[in-house]
């Protein structure tokens, strides 16, 4: 047995949920038999979302959403407004800090608003990419990002008490 001392962490991530799962695909024949898994074959459209947090006692639910739209494939013409699959999830993330923490209220906001997206994302990418596997789309792996940049290049997310709270 190893010794050493144990670390506990102050900020805790207990669990996910997928709470939006979408897929819409446009019947074109075409497309039916185009290799969509072939990355020379297809263009993706890909945004991810954040959006407020919501905070009931202790508990802090964070969301980030993803949209993958499949703007091109052989000879299909691009077009956004119009794109042959778009697919979509939401997932959410419930975190805390324990009752007794050292951290101070702009390292809780940073928490928050930056290291909960990074470890959401790899269960979001993984749904995404399931996703349009289980459809038919072959190994349609949605791309990584630099999720703790793109939180930090946005706009401060708001914490909104739970309307259980008040």
């Amino acid at each position: 047995m190893a010794s050493g001392s144990v670390a506990l962490s102050e900020f805790e991530f207990l669990t996910y949920r997928i709470t939006t799962m979408e897929l819409h695909v446009r019947p074109l024949f075409d497309m039916g038999i185009t290799n969509v898994g072939d990355i020379n074959s297809v263009k993706w459209n890909v945004a991810l979302g954040f959006a407020d947090i919501t905070k009931q006692n202790d508990l802090y639910a964070v969301p980030l959403s993803a949209e993958m739209k499949l703007i091109q494939a052989g000879s299909w013409e691009e077009n956004l407004s119009d794109p042959y699959l778009t697919a979509m999830a939401v997932i959410v993330g419930f975190f805390r800090f324990k009752e007794i923490n050292t951290f101070t209220e702009e390292l809780k906001d940073r928490l928050l608003r930056c290291q909960c997206p990074t470890i959401l994302f790899p269960y979001l990418r993984s749904t995404m990419s399931l996703m349009l596997q289980g459809a038919g789309f072959g190994a349609s792996v949605m791309p990584l990002f630099n999720v703790a940049k793109m939180a930090e290049e946005r706009p401060p997310v708001n914490i909104v008490e739970s309307v259980e709270d008040k």
